[in-house]
């Protein structure tokens, strides 16, 4: 008992908050829905116990998560197919509605038949309650289930579901739970209306849930977008020694500060149906043995794999991978050719190591501190005597909009040493880069000028900075000027893409940012211009990119002599000076 208590007492108060939370919802749902709920069988035919399976225990796991750090339940999920999420969630949201006064659920499908039979499964679960436990019923309609009395004085609570693009949805009524189904199939043409007219009905209250979840259903529309800008992330990535999900909260940095919703990916080999008996004859090839070994998977998953693309999928990969992903980006039909080869982006972004160190800027100084979530993430300091290069994507600078986004290239090897990305005024951005480009050794600084790059561009130009990337224009009567800025054309866009490409090609990119990886993995090609899938950012493409060009074309500066060496004297090797160093 005294080494129980020794372990409670080491926990951390968010540990502790995170088991009680864990332990009060562990009773509160799959115990009621061990011994309340009924549901169909997985092969059919009559009733049995709802017990919760892997993917279903797993996001309450996660839910648990989100409450113990103090977040509201606002949830996307990306999952395969036949998982039971849908079920999970109207489970628990007839529990909360027939056990909590004056609330109000909706569950929101993508067509009739869906919702049809969600409110099947729903009259089920009351229809098999225990007599004693089963409230009074005042509506029992199409769609509805409101729990009342004609007294008035029942528990005044209700259970509605919709179909988007059918029903009016944007009521002003509160809703304490929503939850929008198989949401990636919403129809394309309003699924944003919808969203936006039903999410401010839920009041940001403790206890309120909204949950979006689905199957992919292509690239494109307002729930891939949605599910991409989530501030949080809890992807599983692969599975562990014991055949347990291995999955932990990441912070998407792309995303804004206020954005409180949680992105959840569930791969299709956390589901404990997905495998098969393994015939005698059976023989991994070379891409299952590298699939196998990525996701750490078994035999019996793998035969569940290749069976279910040859029998389901009509033998296409891209089909399977759609019902049936094992990363979140796979799950997306593309409707351009990747630019990059996405099996190498992803390896090398696996691989890739986090910064060492992070920084934030005060314009106004030019002072970089430590911040735990800084802006520019470093993973070598300016070494004495070395040259750089910055090449910077220059952003509108709005809350809403794209990136800012600059890359700390060392000159002679061409490792990507810093990475700078966030949002900032165009004016503010060119002060950060003037002070970013004095702690690199007065590093040569190729800021984009395209479109609101210009004010970036003038703001350091008035500031003095001395090693500014210019380029002479030709104008009539034959009398030249400077452009300072680096200027990104359909001809220098190829340029830059492809010594890009070439680099990846050959494992020489020096990259060390993972979010630079991830960028590329969206990058595609669609009709004739390379650019971001739609919901994507390419910031970080284009100013990597840049810089990788610019470092072929720009000449190494050449050390200052020193005095005491005369001119045409050899010293080491290396006559007239030092350059290259």
């Amino acid at each position: 008992m005294t080494n129980a208590l020794q372990q409670f007492e080491d926990l951390s108060a968010d540990q502790i908050a995170e088991l009680i939370a864990d332990l009060k919802m562990s009773v509160d749902f799959e115990e009621y829905a061990r011994t309340k709920l009924k549901v169909q069988p997985r092969e059919g035919g009559g009733f049995e116990r709802f017990i919760l399976n892997g993917p279903q225990r797993l996001y309450e796991k996660i839910e648990r998560k989100i409450i113990a750090k103090g977040r509201l339940v606002r949830v996307v999920i990306l999952k395969g197919r036949r998982q039971g999420i849908t079920t999970l969630f109207s489970g628990k949201n007839y529990q909360h509605v027939t056990s909590n006064p004056s609330t109000y659920c909706m569950q929101i499908t993508h067509e009739p038949a869906a919702s049809e039979f969600i409110f099947k499964m729903v009259k089920r679960f009351h229809n098999n309650i225990p007599a004693k436990e089963r409230p009074d019923v005042l509506a029992n309609n199409a769609r509805l289930l409101e729990f009342n009395n004609a007294q008035g004085t029942g528990l005044d609570s209700a259970f509605r579901v919709a179909t988007g693009g059918k029903d009016d949805v944007g009521s002003g009524q509160a809703v304490h739970r929503l939850h929008i189904s198989d949401a990636f199939k919403l129809p394309r043409e309003n699924a944003e209306g919808l969203i936006k007219a039903v999410l401010p009905c839920v009041p940001p209250e403790p206890g309120t849930e909204v949950v979006i979840e689905g199957t992919a259903d292509g690239v494109g529309g307002e729930v891939y977008r949605r599910f991409w800008g989530c501030r949080f992330r809890y992807f599983v990535k692969r599975l562990d020694d014991n055949g347990e999900p291995m999955v932990e909260e990441e912070i998407n940095e792309s995303a804004n500060k206020s954005n409180n919703y949680t992105a959840v990916f569930f791969p299709w080999f956390i589901f404990e149906l997905n495998r098969m008996l393994v015939p005698s004859d059976f023989v991994l090839t070379e891409e299952e043995i590298e699939i196998k070994t990525q996701f750490n998977l078994d035999d019996e998953q793998m035969y569940w794999r290749r069976y279910t693309i040859d029998n389901d999928a009509d033998g296409i990969i891209e089909k399977f991978n759609e019902m049936h992903p094992s990363t979140p980006e796979e799950a997306f039909l593309s409707t351009g050719v990747p630019v990059f080869d996405n099996k190498k982006i992803a390896a090398f972004r696996d691989a890739a190591k986090p910064p060492k160190v992070r920084y934030s800027c005060m314009p106004s100084t030019g002072v970089w501190y430590a911040k735990e979530d800084g802006e520019l993430r470093v993973w070598q300091e300016p070494k004495v005597g070395a040259s750089y290069i910055i090449s910077a994507d220059v952003a509108e600078g709005l809350e809403s909009g794209d990136f800012d986004s600059a890359d700390v290239i060392d000159h002679r090897t061409g490792e990507q040493v810093a990475h700078l990305h966030g949002k900032w005024p165009p004016k503010i951005y060119g002060q950060i880069l003037v002070s970013l480009g004095r702690r690199y050794n007065v590093a040569y600084l190729a800021p984009e000028r395209n479109n609101h790059g210009l004010t970036t561009v003038t703001e350091i130009v008035d500031s003095g900075y001395p090693r500014i990337h210019m380029e002479m224009v030709p104008e009539p009567p034959g009398k030249p000027r400077k452009r300072w800025g680096w200027v990104t054309s359909s001809k220098t866009r190829t340029e830059i893409l492809d010594t890009l490409k070439l680099e990846c090609i050959e494992g020489t990119h020096g990259i060390n940012c993972a979010e630079t990886f991830s960028e590329m993995l969206g990058f595609k090609k669609c009709g004739s211009k390379e650019e971001a899938e739609q919901g994507w950012h390419d910031d970080r493409v284009i100013s990597i990119a840049i810089g990788k060009y610019l470092r072929l074309k720009v000449p190494i500066p050449q050390r200052p002599k020193p005095s005491h060496i005369k001119e045409g004297r050899s010293s080491g090797g290396n006559r007239g000076g030092w350059g290259g160093v």
